[in-house]
């Protein structure tokens, strides 16, 4: 596999993390605004992307 489609996948799994967590912060702090659960999601999504992009640093055939 190459490295970019293996980047690619791994930023759309963070999406998925990130959107997650939005939903789940929503469930835990209903009174929260908006913008700070649309924050907590942006840096779920980062957190957990760079964090997979280390973990597989080296897999790919490229």
């Amino acid at each position: 596999m190459s490295k970019t489609f293996i980047r690619v996948v791994l930023f759309i799994i963070a999406i998925v993390f990130g959107v997650g967590m939005f939903y789940f912060w929503e469930s835990l702090r209903p009174d929260d605004e908006f913008m700070t659960k649309v924050g907590v999601g942006i840096v779920t999504t980062l957190a957990s992307f760079v964090a997979m992009f280390f973990l597989t640093k080296g897999s790919g055939s490229d």
